[in-house]
């Protein structure tokens, strides 16, 4: 720069006095020559009888000029949130330093930013200054997507449903309002169930599904003879009639199985893990007892009938 200044103070001899100092700074004629950079200059003084006097003056200047720059810049970790960072600092010109932001805030490290973009202005102690601009980021926001399969049967517990997330910082952690932890709910009945996605952040989104059932019938027996209805395995029932324990042979893995008394509630229900399953019904009244075969799909596969006494 040149804001620097030099004063001579003159004596002996006759005043007044006249100065002129050199070239170099302008050949300024007033005993403070002022505008002056970094440099040598050189005065001379007259007196009233003509006699001169020279003197030398060095202006100095700092080493360097001030420089901002940033260190220890941290994004926002919520999409939305205002926790970002940035720690500002200054480098030449003369210490202290004084920082101002373009948020207002005179911290050297706010803590309070939300994404985007701030500028720093570093004033050092000769009021010299510089800038510098720094990008706060911040991730997406968190997506939850759902997919479901539907209850198969009336007040069945065979519904699904899935959570997919997106966005925020993965290492995703799933909790569904049925109380299950994993991205998949399973064995649900006819319901509205919610998920919350949280993010290795500690962010989190939200997502609901609905699951739904068929209608309910008002029996699950048939007034015919047909003891049977589409049969695309060959389901059999032994003992039959039984005196508890009965096997139900000629299922497939996945099959859903329910067996209902004569007054239409459903006594047992699950899901065949093999071909020959077994039921034990000791704990039933004797009657008649249905027996309903249903796929993975919903298709009903077979009914038959089941008859336990002692």
């Amino acid at each position: 720069d040149n804001d620097g200044s030099a004063t001579v103070t003159a004596g002996g001899g006759t005043s007044p006095y006249t100065y002129k100092w050199g070239s170099n700074c302008g050949s300024q004629t007033t005993a403070t020559a002022t505008a002056l950079s970094a440099g040598t200059y050189t005065v001379t003084v007259t007196d009233a009888a003509g006699c001169t006097k020279t003197a030398t003056v060095t202006i100095t200047q700092p080493a360097t000029a001030v420089t901002a720059f940033f260190c220890g810049v941290t994004g926002v970790t919520c999409h939305g949130g205002n926790n970002g960072s940035a720690q500002g600092m200054a480098s030449g010109g003369t210490s202290p330093y004084s920082y101002h932001w373009s948020n207002g805030e005179t911290k050297v490290t706010p803590t309070n930013f939300s994404a985007g973009t701030y500028t720093v202005t570093v004033t050092d102690h000769n009021g010299c200054t510089a800038t510098a601009a720094v990008t706060i980021t911040q991730p997406t926001a968190i997506t939850v997507t759902t997919t479901q399969t539907n209850v198969s049967v009336h007040n069945g517990t065979n519904g699904t449903a899935t959570a997919t997330a997106g966005g925020g910082t993965p290492g995703y952690t799933y909790h569904w309002s049925c109380s299950q932890t994993n991205a998949r709910a399973t064995g649900l009945s006819a319901g509205t169930y919610t998920v919350t996605v949280t993010d290795s952040h500690g962010c989190t989104g939200t997502a609901s599904v609905t699951i739904t059932q068929p209608p309910a019938h008002a029996s699950v027996f048939h007034n015919d003879d047909n003891d049977s209805t589409k049969t695309v395995t060959d389901v059999v029932l032994y003992p039959n009639p039984t005196f508890g324990e009965f096997h139900i042979k000629g299922v497939e893995q996945g099959d859903i199985i329910q067996i209902y008394d004569y007054a239409g509630r459903l006594v047992r229900t699950g899901n065949a893990d093999k071909s020959d399953m077994i039921y034990n019904l000791t704990d039933q009244p004797n009657g008649i007892y249905l027996i309903r075969i249903i796929s993975t799909d919903g298709t009903l596969i077979s009914q038959k009938k089941l008859i336990k006494q002692w």
